[in-house]
């Protein structure tokens, strides 16, 4: 009995701390996101990476008529990544992170943080952000077109 009651109460703990992220970019309209607040710059519940993707616990939502009108999520997750891959390699790497950080609005007390910014998204550490680094659903959208060869 005891031993039951202790394996729900792990449970029950593991759900309690636990938070999930989730594969969407939540970017602001104009510093202004779906609920009406201003972004932070992301609109994420909870952290998101540099580039406002994988935001714990979702993006924030609401009916605010003078955002984004609804646009699709995953289309402006590609338009994302496509407008900071310059070079059209899909992948960014430091120099591309560097311009798009400069474009918009990111600063970086020095060029030390900016490439620890960079590092913490280049999971796999070899100086390029892929599409599954970036945003996991975005990975799974390119990972479907290359085999489907679209």
């Amino acid at each position: 009995m005891k031993t039951i009651l202790r394996l729900v109460l792990v449970v029950a703990a593991l759900l309690l701390f636990s938070s999930t992220a989730y594969a969407v970019c939540c970017s602001s309209c104009s510093g202004i996101c779906a609920d009406g607040t201003c972004g932070t710059p992301c609109c994420g519940y909870g952290s998101c990476n540099i580039f406002c993707c994988n935001c714990d616990d979702g993006c924030r939502t609401g009916s605010c008529t003078d955002c984004c009108d609804g646009a699709d999520v995953m289309q402006a997750t590609i338009d994302l990544f496509d407008n900071i891959d310059k070079n059209d390699d899909h992948a960014i790497d430091a120099r591309e992170f560097q311009q798009w950080a400069g474009r918009s609005g990111r600063y970086f007390e020095s060029e030390r943080h900016m490439e620890k910014a960079f590092s913490s998204v280049d999971k796999n550490g070899d100086g390029k952000v892929d599409p599954a680094e970036f945003d996991t659903d975005l990975g799974k959208a390119y990972e479907k077109m290359n085999k489907t060869g679209g």
